[in-house]
């Protein structure tokens, strides 16, 4: 089985996850891994096509915000524990800001 590429520790970028976390659906993907469990694949509510969510996934994982494992046929995908060590507070911060514009609304 081909294994999911993730960048290591020392790739992380401050512009790289800014740029994951700048997209509302990337954005809610992260609120909903920032309770801590590891979440299949298909278990995301959001509003766009398997095949964009997919996109959406590739692109926080690429910027090291999350990590994917594979079982099976099956993805599972969870928070790095890693970028809080390298950007302490910053995905923190992010989320708690995107919970005060979600009261907004």
């Amino acid at each position: 089985m081909k294994q999911l590429w993730h960048p290591s520790q020392s790739e992380l970028t401050l512009t790289g996850i800014l740029g994951a976390l700048s997209d509302p659906v990337r954005l809610s993907v992260v609120c909903r891994l920032s309770r801590g469990e590891e979440i299949g694949w298909g278990e995301f509510d959001v509003d766009v096509a398997n095949s964009t969510l997919s996109h959406h996934i590739k692109i926080l994982r690429e910027a090291g915000v999350i990590t994917c494992r594979k079982e099976g046929t099956r993805c599972f995908v969870s928070l790095r524990e890693d970028v809080e060590e390298t950007f302490p507070g910053l995905v923190a911060s992010i989320l708690e800001a995107a919970r005060r514009d979600l009261d907004k609304i």
